[in-house]
């Protein structure tokens, strides 16, 4: 592996893989084809942890050794929860996990509604998509009427995350008083 192509964690996995002995295989999925009617090939493989930066490209590989019988971590239902924010907060607030507030809109109007109902400053973020792709802090009512006037295709607008003062953030990320590490994967 390259660190400058898979990252730092990457390759602490990879030397930690190495001191302990377990023999690894990296697959950059970018070069790889498979076809879904000869997957007995990746059985060849006793587990996938997935590490792909894409969430796609993880999605469909992680699917095709799934269908193989081949154990992932993470499982493609785990991509598909963590890859979409309104799925995630959701699951999180089922398990009973501290999250910040979350209002969901799905047009214009009620998106207002939840940006007011929340205080600014607040942030928007659509359901899918990561990197801070189309995120936007919102200061105030002409903002947000700004920011819900645009029609982006596909995009539904999920106002995520109101502003938390530094002891509710505290409250919501600190460690559970069983000792427990709360470990969030988002995308």
């Amino acid at each position: 592996y390259q660190e400058r192509n898979f990252g730092k964690s990457f390759g602490m996995l990879i030397d930690e893989l190495t001191t302990r002995r377990i023999d690894d295989e990296v697959i950059d999925v970018r070069a790889c084809t498979w076809s879904i009617h000869a997957l007995d090939a990746l059985r060849r493989f006793d587990v996938v942890v997935e590490r792909c930066i894409s969430q796609t490209q993880a999605l469909a590989a992680v699917r095709l050794f799934e269908a193989a019988g081949v154990p992932c971590v993470n499982a493609s239902e785990v991509i598909d929860i963590c890859g979409d924010k309104l799925r995630t907060s959701l699951a999180l607030a089922r398990a009973g996990v501290p999250t910040p507030r979350v209002h969901v809109a799905l047009d214009e109007p009620s998106a207002l509604q939840a940006i007011e109902d929340m205080g600014y400053p607040c942030v928007l973020k659509p359901v899918t998509g990561s990197w801070g792709r189309l995120l936007a802090r919102v200061n105030d009512r002409d903002a947000a009427e700004a920011l819900t006037a645009r029609r982006l295709p596909g995009t539904e607008v999920l106002p995520l995350f109101a502003r938390l003062s530094a002891a509710e953030q505290h409250r919501v990320f600190r460690r559970s008083s069983s000792g427990r590490r709360i470990i969030l994967a988002t995308n």
